[in-house]
């Protein structure tokens, strides 16, 4: 019976250890920018950042980010911040620099504990924000341009 109890309260403690549902720190991408650079080395033209918008709010929807974030200004009971104006609250942060929101916004979502956003540590939000290094590169890069269109 002790050793049952033992292992119930390792695997207990193992959970907590990694955070629940984030990714362990060694499956996440070691470049200081996770990426970001490579991904934004440039502002998108007009019509790829259309397409990539669209295909953005998909990639929204495929991870379901609509259960921590309202798209909206109002958070509506969620755990996580809303996303109405995110846009505009960073490049107001970042001087109006266009791709340098991008490669944040980029960086946040694969590894939100090494760039952490206006909300860090905010009691207000229940929850923390795992990372997500499993989304494609090009996925990721549509999300990105999606949530550049919540001004």
């Amino acid at each position: 019976m002790k050793l049952l109890t033992f292992f119930a309260a390792a695997a207990v403690l193992t959970a907590a250890a990694c955070g629940g549902n984030s990714v362990p720190p060694a499956n996440r991408p070691a470049s200081g920018d996770e990426g970001a650079a490579a991904a934004f080395v440039a502002l998108p033209s007009a019509s790829e950042h259309k397409e990539l918008s669209v295909r953005g709010e998909e990639v929204y929807k495929k991870f379901v980010c609509g259960s921590c974030h309202a798209l909206g200004g109002d958070r509506q009971g969620l755990t996580g911040p809303p996303l109405g104006n995110t846009a505009e609250r960073h490049l107001v942060r970042l001087k109006g620099d266009e791709l340098a929101v991008r490669r944040w916004l980029w960086s946040h979502i694969r590894n939100p504990e090494a760039h952490p956003g206006v909300y860090h540590g905010d009691s207000a939000y229940s929850a923390k924000m795992p990372g997500y290094p499993q989304i494609p590169d090009e996925e990721l890069r549509a999300l990105v341009e999606f949530l550049m269109t919540k001004r």
